[in-house]
């Protein structure tokens, strides 16, 4: 379904069926509203997209009654602007959902708007999974219960996210959670702790505790420089995961420091052999069964390049054949480069 630019009143509301995708368009200071009828005791997922599409729009999603008196309202939640919710229909009747900037701004801004009965899940558990065999996932809702249970094979993909589909029992449509394929071997929070690891290795692990700090012993050797990366905000996780590597003496080697990115990453090299220990806990402090987190462990001395994660920054041009060139703002990371 494609918005149809002349829905901006409750009187003008598009009428839509209640099992849709719309292809949305922001209208600055108007709202669009879709009119909709609902069964007694239906259940409809709602979820709006604009991160994807690198859009400015901030969405606002509001329920209403035909006659505009509001039923709910969903806003940003801890992973970004987007947001989503679920509903249950009590007795057979219309509703209108309306969509607005949260900033009255963003005229022409896309938006991806999905109703379905489709879970409202956001993470899988493990979150990195190994690209050589099947792995069971399980896919978590915001509150971190579990909503599915799936076996997930990710042979045929390249390193990097993957996003696999998710369908409950007994419902029509799906949604889709990103993983993080990789050939690292992964282990277990449990696995990890329990005794001392050798490098490269990816550990996938859950802060169930506010305050919590888990603590992994990894095999270090003098001058071998280390690369940490932490995957947590990219595949659903609510966590800013704080890290620290320390010596076998308990002295430490390098601290994350809070920076604008969501997702951190630790270098760190060892002044001689020994065991070291790397601790990581949430930023502020919190916990819970949404608070997961994966980390790559690897030898340092690598870099990557990945297009700028700003809603600004234009990923599309128009380049004359055979003689048209771009400029691309890019960030470069480089692990293990003092200069």
């Amino acid at each position: 379904v494609t918005d149809n630019s002349a829905n901006h009143s409750l009187a003008a509301a598009q009428v839509i069926e209640p099992m849709c995708a719309i292809e949305g368009t922001g209208d600055g200071p108007s709202s669009d509203f879709y009119r909709f009828s609902m069964l007694a005791g239906e259940r409809r997922s709602f979820s709006i997209h604009t991160q994807e599409l690198r859009s400015s729009l901030d969405p606002v999603l509001r329920l209403l009654k035909v006659d505009g008196s509001l039923v709910l309202q969903a806003d940003d939640d801890e992973l970004g602007p987007d947001c989503r919710f679920e509903f249950a229909c009590e007795q057979a009747e219309d509703f209108i959902l309306e969509v607005f900037d949260s900033r009255f701004a963003s005229a022409g801004a896309a938006y991806h708007l999905r109703i379905g009965d489709f879970p409202l899940v956001t993470q899988g558990f493990p979150m990195a999974v190994d690209s050589v065999q099947a792995t069971r996932v399980e896919f978590l809702d915001r509150q971190g219960d579990v909503a599915a249970t799936q076996l997930i094979s990710l042979a045929n993909s390249q390193p990097g996210v993957a996003h696999v589909n998710v369908r409950v029992a007994e419902r029509r449509s799906s949604t889709w959670v990103p993983l993080w394929s990789t050939t690292t071997p992964q282990r277990s929070e449990a696995d990890a702790l329990a005794e001392q690891l050798t490098i490269p290795v990816g550990i996938n692990g859950r802060l169930d505790q506010a305050g919590q700090i888990d603590e992994f012993r990894l095999q270090g050797a003098k001058g071998q420089a280390l690369h940490i990366q932490a995957r947590t905000h990219s595949l659903g996780s609510p966590t800013l995961l704080h890290m620290r590597l320390l010596n076998a003496a308990g002295g430490t080697i390098a601290e994350t420091k809070a920076a604008a990115a969501d997702e951190w990453v630790l270098d760190g090299t060892p002044a001689e052999d020994g065991e070291l220990r790397l601790q990581v806990s949430d930023l502020l402090q919190r916990g819970g069964p949404s608070f997961t987190y994966a980390l790559d462990i690897a030898s340092a001395n690598s870099f990557s390049v990945a297009l700028k994660a700003d809603a600004a920054v234009r990923d599309q041009f128009a380049i004359e054949l055979e003689h048209g060139a771009a400029a691309i703002d890019v960030e470069v990371l480089r692990s293990g480069y003092q200069g």
